[in-house]
């Protein structure tokens, strides 16, 4: 039998003695140290209603990382926990809480009072101004400071009573309004215990004027910008044109600018007598909001009007836009179908289309027929059908000035093709024409433009011409 040395028996005892130390006493040592130190950590101690916030649990000095813990909540009424990776805070009502954080043994605990208060408006602001019409509702929306949400109630009141209508949104306290009388008036908005308040001044015009903004370029200015007012007067009929110009502009431009609100167009605008003013550095936020607008269009540029996958993304991001800026609720919103190019400009250059004016014709018109279903469209203005319906007389491909933009001639039939548009009424017989214009050309402009409403996706030859 062998012999066992003491000194090495000692040893074996103390090492024996150490283990037992380690696996029951120091650990218990440390646990209490665990319970000395454990924290909670939130970054502030006041939190809002109807937020969230993130609970962190720290543990110092522990040897053991202790992620068996469960955090709890004195009032779940007033706070809510719920653990999703690391607990999760949801606070519902004004008032103090403990969250408690235990470990799953129940050795390690912490808590820590939390004060949750409603975070209230300080001001409410309304825009300096407003333009009211008798015909047309328009939106006014008042901005709260420190919250998107209300905290309190409110009520809108006029003076005098009898010059608007309010209908108002209960959740965001919009108030869509309508002028009774044309005049001026006072939009008042309130908090019912009176400690906010905010007022506008409103000017009420009677709206018998029909309003169209285009949102174009060189295509929409020969369209609108020559003689479509000279065929309203000629009709007795009030109208304000609107032009946001920038040459060449692609769709995908117009859709960037309203999203940056960018003041990179000339707005062009003739009013109730004809006089044309032009206003650089104008963005689309600032015209659209300028006038009470019956119809805005949008169009694509030449080139890529023919092609639907250009139009799809920007023209819903536009229209979105557009129409969120819009305080004008009933406004119809257009598509400006432009004209093929010249057939001598496509010879050689317009490969896209096959070197084809007709073909390039048709490709326009299956796009924008398309782009219908993108947006809520009310109506397409067949102006490029209305051009290619004159081809068919005896003047031939003789509608533009360089084989891309219209001439004289051109610019009318266009504007007699808007002028039925908007007005609902043939434009054949109307009085008015450019200067100079024989009767005979006279005749065909209209006419092809009339045709062109008609049968908006068909060439009509015009065989009397």
């Amino acid at each position: 039998m062998k012999k066992v040395n003491k000194v090495q028996l000692k040893l074996d005892k103390l090492t024996l003695f150490l283990l037992v130390f380690l696996m029951f006493g120091f650990d218990k040592a440390q646990s209490a140290d665990v319970e000395r130190n454990i924290n909670i950590g939130l970054p502030q101690t006041t939190i809002a209603v109807n937020s969230q916030i993130v609970l962190t649990t720290h543990f110092y000095k522990a040897i053991h990382s202790l992620k068996n813990h469960a955090s709890t909540s004195s009032d779940t009424s007033v706070l809510e926990i719920e653990l999703v990776d690391k607990s999760l805070l949801s606070t519902e009502d004004e008032g103090k809480v403990t969250v408690n954080v235990v470990s799953g043994q129940g050795i390690d605990k912490a808590n820590r009072e939390v004060l949750l208060s409603e975070i209230s408006e300080t001001k409410v602001s309304l825009s300096s101004t407003l333009m009211a019409y008798t015909y047309t509702k328009v939106r006014v929306k008042p901005d709260f400071e420190n919250v998107d949400i209300s905290t309190k109630a409110y009520s809108w009141s006029v003076n005098p009573s009898s010059a608007l209508s309010i209908d108002v949104d209960s959740t965001t306290y919009e108030a869509t309004i309508l002028g009774l009388e044309p005049g001026k008036a006072i939009l008042t908005f309130a908090s019912i215990d009176s400690s906010l308040i905010d007022s506008i001044h409103v000017s009420i015009e009677d709206d018998e004027v029909l309003k169209i903004l285009a949102i174009g370029n060189s295509f929409s200015e020969d369209a609108l910008e020559f003689h479509l007012y000279g065929l309203a007067k000629a009709a007795g009929k009030k109208i304000i044109i609107g032009n946001m110009y920038i040459g060449g502009a692609e769709m995908s431009w117009h859709a960037k600018n309203v999203v940056s609100d960018s003041t990179a167009y000339s707005y062009r605008k003739i009013d109730t007598n004809g006089n044309k003013t032009i206003k650089p550095g104008t963005s689309l936020s600032t015209a659209i909001k300028d006038e009470s607008w019956d119809y805005i269009s949008f169009q694509q540029v030449s080139n890529l009007s023919g092609m639907f996958e250009t139009f799809e993304e920007p023209l819903k991001v536009l229209y979105n836009n557009v129409k969120e800026i819009n305080p004008n609720i009933n406004t119809r919103y257009l598509l400006h179908r432009i004209w093929a190019y010249a057939q001598k400009s496509m010879e050689g250059k317009v490969s896209a289309y096959n070197y084809d004016q007709k073909t390039m014709f048709r490709a326009i018109v299956d796009a924008y027929g398309q782009a219908t279903g993108l947006i809520p469209v009310y109506d397409i203005i067949p102006v490029g059908t209305a051009i290619q319906n004159a081809r068919t007389s005896y003047l031939k491909d003789n509608f533009t000035r360089d084989g891309y933009h219209l001439n004289d001639m051109g610019r009318y039939i266009a504007s007699c093709v808007w002028f039925e548009k908007l007005m609902n009424e043939s434009v054949i017989g109307n009085a008015y024409h450019p200067k100079d214009m024989i009767p005979l050309n006279v005749k065909i402009a209209q006419q092809a433009a009339h045709s062109a409403n008609e049968f908006p996706e068909e060439i009509t030859e015009m065989k009397d011409f």
